[in-house]
């Protein structure tokens, strides 16, 4: 029997029956999915209802915004709106479809999808009173559905359904406007300073306007009949009042009018739309704003019907933003705005008394253009929220403008204008700047836009400190239409605007491979002579290109380095550094004159700022042992089981680990005869011959994989270590180390020995973000059959903080666990960033307040704490792998750790699960296939 879809619970029918009579006792334990608040205001009386968001599993805005990313990246402009939507709506159709039956029409309009104007009500009034009353408007942007008028009962068999993910209020956001308008005055001058500031002028006078091009803006409402505004409102598919449903333009607060105001006084001759998500009091509730970016993407008539993707705007302005970094909510809608070819400008916020690190959600994204402020002498306003942003340490703002005592249209009267200043303001002069060059050319891509806005800046720098490591370009329309066309389109835009604000930068160069190397793929177990062979042979050409501008090669006075030498002065002082294994050159002091120079090359692909990681290290616990017989008790190898392969007498004899970290004190008692007598170390950083740390991080680390003592888990492997790291581990210096680790070298960095390469490198650094950077180095490891481990990192507790090089899928990624078999609360979570499928870590092992060498003296030992820690367990543990089955390949030992671990002792009750995975079932986002046992791999190979 199919139960009845006028229930809102799917029961049995003899439950159905008692629910009828017994409405609000069928739901008692569902306040685990409505959250606290609502789930208290539900209480406070028998007629209690509320307005929420309903959310469904599965429909995470990551989820939707990695859907849209991944099946719909090819899409192009007005084409792609439709497409974008057509793939949300279905994307969401499976989880809305259980309140299809839940719904009713009359008896003209039988059962129906919701759209956005839905006023329908849940059926079966004999179940929960108050149904009529009850009002839902679907939101397929985020897989959500906002519902007012919810009571006790309805939201009670709600979250019955294991659909439903979530039940809570939606937040209210705010606008980014620091003052209140001063007097209104009707004299309106004919070109601001503000205007004349971001340089339009001269794009007016070679009939670059802004016509043929529709800008979007989200705010509190529009005056249309202002004078400035009455002419450039498309009416037709022009606006939509998400908080009241007003069939017309109104704004009750002001802050709107004000915006769209300033985007066509810089615009003049392009359209605006709107849609209003803010109150009269300046507040903007998250499901109102979900709903005029869905406007945004698909715009319908006023009454939210009829959606025509085709009058979606190219460029939509955001003045409002959240006090939460890295707030996930609006993460989908901008991804779909991105897929559809529409630009998203938000104000950078207004929070800059905080100090650095102030640009909050939805402005800290990577995918959107942030808007600080500067006033009319060009310093940025005290106002205006700093970067860089939290989580990814990604610098922010994108750029500034006018943002302090700005004139524009009021809406109070049709021929008045107000004075207002914060971010809020500086935001729409960049969106109205995006409409000149788009008008100028309308197929420029986002990344495009991106470049000519950070690249052509006023002449003017800006006036700031620098303690906020701050690199602001303010917006010029007139160079920006230049830079769109400039022939630096090689270099990218962050770098770019480094270098235009004559800073000198660690770049890398992507070099251009032969013809037919463009992807190179090398069976597994070459030789590692000749992996690095074919690596060479497929960028040598070009990496000699780009050596020829830096070293003289002939006395002729056309030769390049003559050329760059004359026009770049400190040309000396850059030395560039082949790195063969990724197909790049390190160039340590890039300048903007020697940029263009290198970016003119036909070798050269792409030029982009060197990327720096991080070693995942806790600060080490101030306990210090000072000899050997005094160490506590050493629970960590015992924890994998490694005793008990060491019984059988494999110690991980013969086996050569790679350590690449901050370098090591390899005269230490734990492991100084462990060491390897030749070919043992190469430090890229100051090129010194003696094996050294500076930090003590290395030193702990090589006691974890080879230490005497119970300390190691492979004593009886030997190591050799490359310093890659610092406090912090720069692109260049790592990937050299990668270099030495598969054709090892001297000290001095000469005679090569591709012989000498390790069997597994221990990994103790890494990134928060997902990039590709190290992967064809990773790739280059495999083919030479040498194993990689990494740390999974320590940018716990919250999900999917695993980053690179964790996150690939030939890196053997490891998580921190406690000597109480609990995952550290600090370990980084799955899923992976750039494939939501691949579990993450791949296992877990001791690395919380573990003892090992430390680098104050040659018989000292300390606690650190890390999955850098972890990470080393699982390097050693590989070390006995490999003497038990000295033919396993990369992808066999991989399998092999994953397949013999422990779960039944693992305490998974306090974690969070992650990525849809039970935290409580194996393999799951948490700690990966479970806790790591030498014993049972050993045994296993």
């Amino acid at each position: 029997m199919q139960p009845s879809t006028s229930r809102l619970c799917i029961m049995a029918t003899v439950l159905a029956v008692v629910m009828a009579t017994t409405a609000t006792a069928c739901c008692g334990g569902s306040h685990d999915v409505i959250a606290p608040d609502v789930w208290a205001d539900l209480h406070t009386s028998p007629n209690a209802t509320v307005n929420v968001l309903v959310s469904f599993v599965g429909g995470t805005t990551k989820a939707l915004a990695d859907a849209i990313a991944v099946d719909l990246h090819d899409l192009h402009l007005a084409s792609s709106n439709s497409r974008v939507r057509q793939h949300l709506v279905k994307s969401t159709a499976k989880s809305q479809a259980i309140v299809q039956s839940l719904l009713r029409g009359d008896s003209a309009h039988p059962r129906r999808r919701l759209s956005v104007n839905d006023e329908a009500a849940f059926s079966s009034p004999e179940i929960c009173p108050g149904l009529d009353d009850l009002r839902v408007r679907e939101i397929y942007l985020t897989n959500q559905l906002h519902v007012r008028r919810l009571t006790l009962c309805m939201a009670e068999q709600l979250a019955l359904r294991s659909e439903v993910a979530s039940i809570r209020y939606g937040a209210t956001l705010v606008l980014d406007t620091t003052t209140p308008p001063s007097s209104h005055v009707t004299d309106v001058s004919t070109t601001p300073w503000n205007v004349r500031a971001v340089d339009a002028t001269p794009l007016w006078t070679a009939n670059i306007t802004g016509q043929g091009i529709v800008v979007g803006v989200i705010d509190s409402g529009v005056r249309s009949t202002h004078d400035s505004l009455r002419s450039n409102f498309r009416q037709n598919y022009g606006w939509f009042d998400a908080v009241e449903l007003a069939p017309y333009p109104v704004d009750a607060y002001g802050h709107g009018s004000h915006v769209v105001g300033i985007a066509i006084s810089v615009a003049p001759s392009a359209q605006w739309i709107a849609c209003r998500a803010c109150s009269s009091g300046g507040g903007c509730h998250e499901s109102d704003l979900l709903l005029c970016m869905q406007f945004m993407l698909c715009p319908t008539d006023s009454k939210g019907e009829h959606a025509d993707c085709s009058k979606a705007p190219r460029v939509v302005n955001n003045s409002w933003g959240s006090g939460v970094a890295n707030w996930p909510n609006y993460k989908a809608a901008v991804q779909a705005w991105r897929e559809a070819g529409i630009v998203p400008v938000f104000s950078g916020g207004n929070a800059g008394a905080s100090g650095c690190m102030s640009v909050k959600s939805p402005a800290d994204y990577d995918n959107v253009i942030a808007v600080g402020s500067v006033d009319a002498t060009n310093a940025l306003s005290a106002f205006s929220s700093r970067g860089p942003t939290v989580t990814s340490g990604t610098t922010k703002p994108d750029v500034v403008a006018p943002g302090v005592a700005i004139r524009s249209a009021s809406s109070q009267a049709d021929n008045q204008t107000v004075e207002m200043s914060g971010t809020s303001m500086a935001a729409p002069h960049v969106t109205g700047a995006i409409a000149l060059l788009l008008s100028g050319n309308p197929a420029l891509s986002y990344d495009q836009l991106y470049k000519a806005l950070t690249q052509g800046t006023s002449t003017s720098p800006v006036k700031t400190t620098d303690e906020c490591r701050l690199i602001v370009s303010f917006v010029a329309a007139a160079a920006a239409a230049a830079a769109a066309t400039a022939s630096t389109d090689k270099i990218d835009p962050g770098l770019w605007r480094l270098l235009n604000a004559n800073v000198t930068a660690s770049a890398m160069v992507e070099l251009r491979r032969e013809p037919g190397r463009s992807d190179l793929e090398l069976p597994f177990d070459t030789s590692a002579d000749m992996v690095r062979q074919a690596l060479m042979d497929a960028t040598a050409a070009s990496a000699a290109a780009v050596q020829a501008l830096f070293h003289p090669s002939s006395s002729s006075s056309s030769s390049p380095h003559r050329h760059l030498t004359s026009a770049c002065p400190g040309l000396a002082a850059t030395e560039p550094v082949y790195l063969w294994i990724v197909g790049r050159t390190h160039i340590p002091a890039l300048t903007r004159c020697v940029a263009e120079y290198v970016a003119s090359l036909d070798a050269v692909l792409r030029i982009r700022v060197e990327e720096v990681e991080e070693v995942d290290t806790t600060a080490p616990t101030a306990i210090m042992i000072p000899r050997e017989d005094v160490l506590p008790p050493l629970w960590a190898t015992e924890m994998i089981r490694a005793p008990a392969v060491w019984a059988t007498g494999n110690t991980g004899q013969g086996i050569v680990i790679g350590l690449i970290d901050t370098g090591v004190r390899s005269t230490h008692s734990l492991y100084a005869s462990k060491f390897r007598s030749d070919y043992n170390w190469f430090d890229p950083i100051n090129k010194t011959t003696t094996p050294h740390d500076s930090t003590g991080h290395g030193t702990h680390v090589a006691g974890l994989l080879v230490g005497d003592h119970g300390v190691g888990a492979a004593p009886g492997a030997s190591f050799i270590a490359c310093r890659g790291c610092t406090k912090t581990c720069d692109e260049a210096h790592v990937l050299a180390c990668m270099q030495f680790m598969l054709c090892p070298t001297d000290a001095a960095g000469g005679n090569e020995n591709c012989a000498k390469k390790p069997h597994v490198i221990n990994n103790s650094w890494g990134s928060a973000k997902s990039k590709d950077v190290y992967q064809p180095a990773f790739d280059a490891m495999e083919s030479a059959n040498i194993v990689m481990v990494v740390s999974a990192g320590n940018a716990g507790p919250h999900c999917s903080t695993v980053g690179s090089p964790a996150d690939y899928r030939n890196a053997l990624a490891v998580g921190m666990m406690t000597e109480y078999r609990y995952l550290n609360a600090r370990s980084s979570r799955g899923p992976a960033k750039n494939d939501t499928t691949l579990v993450k870590p791949d296992v877990s092992a001791p690395g919380f307040d573990v003892y090992s060498a430390s680098n104050a003296g040659d018989h000292l030992f300390e606690p650190q704490s890390g999955s850098s820690q972890a990470a080393a367990h699982v390097s050693g543990m590989v070390a006995l792998m490999l003497v038990a089955n000295p033919a396993l390949s990369p992808a066999q030992v991989r399998a092999a750790v994953i397949t013999y671990v422990e779960t039944a002792t693992v305490d998974a009750a306090a974690t969070t699960n992650c990525g849809d995975l039970n935290d409580l079932k194996f393999p799951n986002n948490n700690y990966g296939y479970g806790l790591v046992n030498a014993s049972y791999a050993v045994d296993g190979v």
